[in-house]
């Protein structure tokens, strides 16, 4: 019997509108047709900004806001990726992050901490792929 063909989806979290997010946009679209983006609000407010450059940037991928009213990102973030799989049965969820490369190597301790943890976090996360999508800073 052939193996079927996997239940997937892709969900890109977006810290903010910068030259990294559409690069993982696009690679995120090229490996799923289902595919959204996921911004965490840990400000009051924040995500009403976003939302007006999402329209312009966004590439016609549907942006979900969580609220994080501890301004906390494990929380909010884990819970929608086990109620995203639960409710769509997925075999396959992949969290595209989409990460800056500083350009000295000591810069990487001081910039990139959030995408350590996140990686750490969903590193022991069932049916649960992390990509990186790296854009380099220019000095």
């Amino acid at each position: 019997k052939p193996p079927r063909t996997l239940n997937h989806s892709v969900i890109v979290l977006v810290p903010g509108i910068h030259r990294g997010i559409i690069p993982a946009l696009l690679y995120a679209k090229s490996i799923a047709r289902n595919v959204h983006a996921v911004f965490v609000e840990m400000e009051p407010g924040a995500s009403q900004r976003l939302r007006e450059q999402w329209e312009i940037w966004g590439q016609g991928i549907p942006l979900f806001v969580l609220k994080s009213y501890y301004r906390e990102l494990r929380e909010p973030l884990l819970n929608y990726i086990d109620t995203l799989i639960r409710e769509q049965n997925l075999d396959l969820l992949t969290v595209v992050l989409p990460e800056f490369e500083t350009t000295k190597w000591w810069h990487k301790f001081l910039h990139n901490q959030t995408g350590f943890y996140l990686k750490f976090v969903l590193l022991f996360k069932p049916k649960v792929v992390v990509t990186n999508i790296r854009y380099h800073l220019e000095e």
